[in-house]
């Protein structure tokens, strides 16, 4: 179907530069086929060992490819009181929320704006994929954590990623865009073959934030995306090109030539 435009060239992604900093929201599928042994995490990295052990799958993909994110993210940290980047006693200008969902959805971390990356990845390896799935469970979630945990500094970002497919909840992803001008990126992690979903779902996203005003809004710019990541290669590099998007300064290039990330401003 179309992906609510053609492409030219390479794709661009500008963020909306008003706002400052964000809360970032990851939603992660984590239905049964998330524990498939076709794709494993990094090796060579610090914490390939800890994912071997404990979700040498689909998911330990899936966090390896999230620890390179918010590794690059680290740039954003505030130095402490002393003038140092300490490991207990820092903060970040960002902040993060994580949820697993099947068919209904498990918060396992709200709002988080201190705790080390490595804390971070500790805090999602116990979760165990298995069972359906339900994107409007998942986005309805999202919502009550943006809405809950809302800072006037922070832009909110949604990630949502699958490998698989469900119904479209257009009323719920429509509800969601429409708190404020939101970011919204949606990844399939596999063959596109089953990307309907993902695909309507970032155009939805896509439309909201083209014909909204507020804080946040850029007139010539769209924050809101679908992507296809192949392989664990490119899911880690799909993070990192939405990780460096994301920092600052605000206006940053997004994509391929090869157009794996589809984006229109």
């Amino acid at each position: 179907m179309p992906l609510c435009g053609p492409p030219s060239g390479d794709p661009i992604l500008r963020v909306a530069e008003s706002l400052k900093y964000y809360h970032i929201v990851f939603v992660v599928d984590s239905l049964s086929s998330m524990d498939g042994r076709d794709r494993k995490p990094l090796p060579n990295t610090p914490i390939s060992d800890r994912l071997r052990l404990v979700c040498n799958n689909r998911y330990g993909a899936v966090l390896s490819a999230l620890y390179g994110f918010l590794k690059s993210q680290e740039g954003g940290r505030t130095p402490n009181q002393h003038g140092r980047t300490g490991v207990e006693h820092t903060t970040r200008s960002d902040a993060y929320s994580v949820l697993t969902f099947t068919t209904t959805p498990n918060v396992l971390v709200t709002n988080d704006a201190s705790s080390t990356t490595e804390q971070l990845i500790e805090n999602l390896i116990s979760s165990r994929p298995g069972g359906g799935t339900s994107f409007s469970a998942a986005i309805e979630k999202a919502r009550d954590l943006i809405e809950t945990n809302w800072r006037d500094k922070r832009m909110p970002v949604v990630i949502f990623l699958s490998d698989g497919e469900c119904s479209v909840p257009e009323m719920d992803v429509r509800s969601l865009s429409q708190i404020t001008p939101l970011a919204f990126y949606t990844i399939s992690f596999g063959t596109e073959a089953h990307s309907n979903s993902l695909q309507i779902m970032a155009c939805i996203a896509h439309e909201v934030y083209a014909t909204s005003n507020g804080p946040g809004r850029a007139d010539t710019t769209n924050p809101c995306a679908y992507m296809n990541a192949i392989d664990l290669i490119q899911l880690a590099q799909t993070f990192l090109d939405i990780s460096h998007s994301l920092q600052k300064p605000r206006a940053a290039l997004i994509g391929s030539a090869n157009n794996r990330l589809l984006l229109w401003g």
